[in-house]
C-alpha cells in the first residue's frame, strides 16, 4: 500500500488547505487502526520528519501526522487523525446553510442564548401643554396618552 506526505502551514480549520511537496512512499498499517485515528508503518526515511499531512488511498481520507516515532527495527510509525474538513471538502462547499453566529455578524433576530445585551436606559421626559397630551388636568373621564418606547439597535 502507499502513502501520500505533504506539507501545510494552513489553519487545521480551513476548509481548502494548500499542500506542498508531496512524497509517495511504500507503507502498511501498524497492528490493527481505525479509520479516524491510523497508525502507519514505514521504513525509515529521513524526509518523512519534516512532513505533517498525508492521504491515505485506502481510506480515501487526508489526516495530520501527529506523531512519528522510531520504533527498534529503524522503522518509522506515524499517528495520524483524519481531517474531515479537507476529506470532505467537495461536500461541504455544496452545502446550503444559515451561519447563526459569525464575529462580523452584528445582531441577526435570531434566538442566541450567547448573545450579550448592553442595557442602556436612557429617560425623557417631554410636558405637553396642550391637548389631548395635557396629564395635568386628567381625570377618570379624559383621554390622556403615555408613550412608552423600548428596544431598538444601533452602534
Amino acid at each position: 500500500m502507499n502513502i501520500t506526505l505533504y506539507n501545510t502551514t494552513d489553519d487545521k480549520r480551513k476548509l481548502n488547505k494548500v499542500l506542498t511537496s508531496d512524497t509517495t512512499l511504500d507503507c502498511s498499517f501498524y497492528d490493527s487502526c481505525n479509520i479516524i485515528t491510523p497508525k502507519i508503518l514505514l521504513e525509515y526515511d529521513s524526509t518523512v520528519f519534516s512532513k505533517n499531512y498525508c492521504y491515505i488511498p485506502e481510506f480515501d481520507r487526508y489526516y495530520f501526522i501527529k506523531n512519528a516515532t522510531v520504533d527498534a527495527g529503524g522503522r518509522i510509525i506515524l499517528e495520524c487523525d483524519i481531517d474531515p474538513l479537507y476529506t470532505y471538502r467537495s461536500a461541504i462547499s455544496l452545502l446550503n446553510v444559515t451561519v447563526t453566529r459569525n464575529e462580523n455578524a452584528g445582531r441577526t433576530f435570531l434566538v442566541d442564548p450567547l448573545w450579550t445585551f448592553s442595557t442602556k436606559r436612557n429617560i425623557d421626559v417631554k410636558v405637553f401643554e396642550n391637548t389631548p397630551f395635557n396629564i395635568r388636568d386628567a381625570s377618570g373621564q379624559s383621554a390622556n396618552f403615555v408613550l412608552v418606547m423600548g428596544g431598538g439597535y444601533g452602534s
